[in-house]
């Protein structure tokens, strides 16, 4: 929804990586539009999720990652399912 916002753009602003779903998309109604029309990040300041995926970002430890995601289904639980592959080796045994 276009008047949705979840996030404060100063977030954005200091944020090393900014992800998106579908660029045109978060810019029209995504957090990312709010936080770019406030002049806290550029229309080209983000990388599609779906890249991401397929290679490893490397980010200083402690570094700020943002994703808007607006809802593109697939995608959504495709990155679901990767940021749950990259946790279950740090998961605690209770076993």
């Amino acid at each position: 929804m276009p008047y949705k916002n979840e996030l404060p753009p100063a977030l954005f602003a200091r944020a090393a990586l900014i992800a998106t779903d579908d660029h045109q998309q978060c810019l029209d109604h995504g957090d990312f539009g709010h936080a770019v029309r406030a002049g806290a990040t550029t229309d080209t300041s983000d990388a599609p999720v779906g890249l991401l995926l397929g290679r490893p970002v490397e980010r200083p430890v402690g570094a700020i990652t943002v994703a808007d995601l607006t809802g593109v289904g697939a995608l959504e639980a495709a990155l679901a399912s990767a940021v749950l592959r990259e946790l279950a080796p740090q998961a605690p045994d209770f076993a």
